[in-house]
């Protein structure tokens, strides 16, 4: 029941009881919670791997501007030398 394949079967089976709205409730508000936990896992498994990307990113871009501050700091001392 927490992927929604089949669950009316379910819920059909449990409202053969004596009291069928509490099958009914229970059987929707397990659909509409465990649907919300996957999205979110879902969501979150994105995000992290969006985050990481971006990480990379960031730091390779650190590191090209250090680099080019050390050029900028080499030829400044090259033409200091001068």
């Amino acid at each position: 029941m927490v992927t929604t394949v089949d669950w009316i079967p379910v819920m059909l089976d449990l409202m053969d009881v004596e009291i069928p709205f509490i099958g009914a409730f229970f059987s929707i508000l397990l659909v509409i919670t465990c649907s919300f936990f996957l999205m979110n896992l879902i969501l979150a498994v994105i995000i992290q791997a969006f985050i990481k990307i971006q990480k990379k990113e960031l730091e390779s871009e650190i590191l090209k501007f250090e680099e080019i501050k050390i050029e900028d700091v080499d030829i400044d001392e090259e033409n200091n030398d001068l």
